[in-house]
């Protein structure tokens, strides 16, 4: 065992951060939301210490980053879009992000669909959704790669946040954002995030499993890659974001 591991099972389970990420790994949606909301706690001063640390690490103040621009990217394609909507997250998790919009644009006539393949993620959001008393969203189990379902649903908007960067299938991903072109409504957006860059993935690796508690195996992407296969699709890239570490890129499309 390395000496960053024995740490970090050691010293570093005083951190609830710490603790959850050896739990569920880095790269679960319990992970994730626990860095959204970014607020310190441990057991006592010094773990609560070590988890301000961890909380501030670059790597999740990007994650966080990532999920403004992703925000602000869901309500411009949602309020240029005039009548009742569709969107549909493919791998939601909990699908706090959703929800966020669903709550700051107010629209009513705007419904979503959350789907994931963890039970327990879908029953958190449904929770989160009704205690916000949003009536407008449906949470399903289903699989990211499952055709018919987003074609049968005729979305206006579909999301993808975090979903391909744990794809090592170039094909399969280059198949799916092809589906998903064919599943929207005609001027229908696709927004989507990759990774671009993880600081010290292969220390992160020694350490920390991913959801499938396996060593993490996120997939480092350029953004002219994902650029390149989105228009190969026939989508017109409207707009590309980045944060400021330079980790995430973010991608707001639109079918002609």
């Amino acid at each position: 065992m390395t000496f960053a591991k024995l740490l970090a099972r050691s010293l570093g389970c005083l951190s609830d951060g710490i603790s959850l990420c050896l739990k569920e790994g880095a790269t679960s949606g319990k992970m994730i939301d626990y860095i959204y909301r970014n607020q310190p706690s441990g057991k006592g001063f010094l773990g609560r210490w070590i988890d301000q640390r961890f909380l501030n690490h670059p790597g999740w103040e990007a994650i966080r980053i990532r999920r403004q621009l992703l925000e602000k990217l869901l309500i411009e394609a949602v309020m240029e879009r005039q009548g009742a909507l569709r969107m549909i997250d493919i791998a939601s998790g909990s699908a706090s992000c959703v929800l966020s919009v669903l709550k700051q644009t107010g629209k009513s006539d705007l419904q979503a669909v959350c789907q994931d393949l963890d039970p327990q993620r879908l029953d958190e959001g449904r929770a989160a959704a009704a205690a916000a008393g949003l009536k407008n969203i449906i949470f399903r189990k289903g699989n990211a790669f499952d055709v018919d379902v987003i074609r049968n649903y005729n979305p206006h908007i579909v999301v993808s946040s975090g979903f391909y960067d744990g794809i090592n299938d170039s094909v399969q991903i280059q198949d799916s954002i092809r589906s998903i072109y064919n599943a929207l409504m005609p001027s229908g957006a696709f927004i989507l995030t990759i990774q671009t860059d993880y600081p010290n993935l292969q220390l992160v690796r020694s350490i920390f499993p991913d959801f499938h508690k396996q060593p993490v195996k996120t997939i480092i992407r350029s953004a002219d890659k994902m650029a390149q296969w989105l228009q190969s699709a026939g989508f017109l890239v409207e707009k590309t974001l980045r944060d400021s570490y330079g980790h995430c890129a973010l991608f707001k499309t639109r079918k002609p």
